[in-house]
């Protein structure tokens, strides 16, 4: 990748095209026991002391993935200090994106304490 080439998170009109997708994931994590909680006025998801941020990425090849972004406190989510966990295409089928991210978030949930 060329350095005028940059990875963005999606915002205005093109994220509302995703926001059925993440409604979707959000259940996944609210079904496991997280709750949604603000913080900066950014939406987390927290279980314990975990935060999770679920971020739709804009790639320069025109893809669009999701990104669950972590942080292992409340101090490092207010700090934005997160960092990236599982990667999910969106040129899969949304179920199948949904069972990848089931999957990942209960071998996630073994090490928050």
């Amino acid at each position: 990748m060329n350095n005028n080439q940059l990875i963005l998170e999606i915002d205005g009109t093109e994220l509302e095209k995703w926001k059925h997708l993440i409604a979707k994931m959000e259940q996944v994590f609210l079904d496991a026991g997280f709750n949604k909680k603000i913080v900066n006025n950014i939406q987390f998801l927290v279980y314990k002391h975990s935060y999770c941020k679920i971020t739709p990425l804009a790639f320069p090849t025109g893809g669009v993935k999701f990104v669950l972004e972590w942080a292992d406190n409340i101090n490092e989510a207010k700090n934005m200090v997160l960092e990236d966990g599982d990667l999910y295409p969106t040129d899969i089928p949304e179920d199948r994106i949904i069972n990848m991210l089931k999957t990942d978030l209960e071998k996630q949930m073994r090490f928050i304490h």
